[in-house]
């Protein structure tokens, strides 16, 4: 009897390790690779110690972090690199940390490219453009102006022989360049006698806000809020750089992080935590944080209640 009941015990012991194993295997969750933006303030950016920031940033990180996925690496992430990501080209990533503007056009390509999925709209911005008032300001020789297919010109008394082209500068693999085009086509700029647009592809924000500063930009279209920051912050290194007025909202970008489907459960995981961290540490309180002084629209208040989620009970079956 010594002997079964010690059998007995012994396999007891070792249901019972095996039991307590089971809970911590089942938590166990693969670690995942964020792609960070880091030329895109007040959202996404990287300082000069390497660090990532922004509104964003913090999202992203907390809701991996709270859905119980280790990060085995970050990836900086650029204009070009983002491109390649929306395309499924080079190292994929899990998470695309980026202001980036969902789109009907868009959410096809990922299907068709890439394990790449839409999260929830989570910030809805403006496309804008901000502009130069002196006339020689972003004026492009013969050479540059020589793809320039004219789009646009003002109103003249006369023929004029070529027109004065104006360099309208957006970042690469953004909505900024279909935004240029539609306020050319809109005739929403006010172009002097002659007077015509020529679009300027920029590989970062940061050189498009130098060469704005500079005078070799006439116009620098993007999203309202990354504009403000990034010519603010460029202001700081480059003390002549000018301030003009807001000009007013041209296109409607909803922000949506592209997250991947090639974990089992890791999308849902993610926008589960999502709308957690939105229920805890609501959106208007981030915004606070990472707009200092700025006022919310009417537009991105409402989006925020609304993902602000009831807390509500789970269904549980009892029986």
């Amino acid at each position: 009897m010594r002997g079964a009941s010690a059998a007995i015990l012994l396999a007891s012991l070792v249901a019972a390790a095996a039991w307590a194993e089971e809970p911590r295997q089942i938590l166990e969750k693969p670690s995942i690779v964020i792609g960070v933006r880091i030329d895109t303030p007040p959202f996404s950016w990287q300082d000069a110690n390497g660090g990532y920031l922004g509104f964003l940033v913090n999202l992203c990180f907390e809701a991996a972090a709270r859905a119980e996925y280790p990060i085995a690496r970050t990836v900086a992430v650029d204009a070009a690199r983002r491109r390649e990501i929306l395309r499924g080209e080079g190292e994929p990533v899990d998470v695309l940390c980026d202001p980036t503007t969902m789109t009907i056009g868009r959410i096809a390509d990922l299907r068709e490219r890439t394990e790449l999925e839409f999260s929830p709209i989570i910030f809805v911005a403006n496309g804008s453009y901000v502009e130069r008032t002196e006339d020689t300001a972003g004026r492009l020789t013969a050479v540059d102006a020589a793809n320039c297919v004219p789009q646009q010109t003002g109103e003249r008394t006369e023929p004029a022989p070529e027109p004065v082209w104006l360099a309208a500068g957006f970042v690469l693999g953004t909505t900024g360049e279909q935004v240029v085009r539609d306020a050319i086509r809109a005739r929403a700029l006010e172009l002097g006698p002659g007077e015509a647009v020529c679009p300027v592809e920029m590989p970062t924000h940061w050189a498009a806000a130098k060469a704005f500063c500079a005078g070799d930009l006439h116009y620098y279209f993007g999203d309202q809020d990354i504009l403000r920051s990034v010519l603010a912050m460029t202001a700081l290194e480059q003390s002549d750089c000018p301030t003009t007025p807001d000009a007013l909202p041209l296109s409607y970008e909803p922000y949506a992080l592209a997250l991947s489907n090639r974990l089992p459960g890791f999308r849902q995981d993610f926008v589960m935590a999502l709308y957690e961290l939105l229920h805890h540490d609501p959106a208007e309180g981030r915004f606070a944080r990472s707009f200092e002084g700025r006022a919310m629209s009417p537009f991105l208040r409402t989006l925020f209640r609304i993902n602000r989620l009831p807390r509500g009970v789970r269904d549980r079956d009892d029986s």
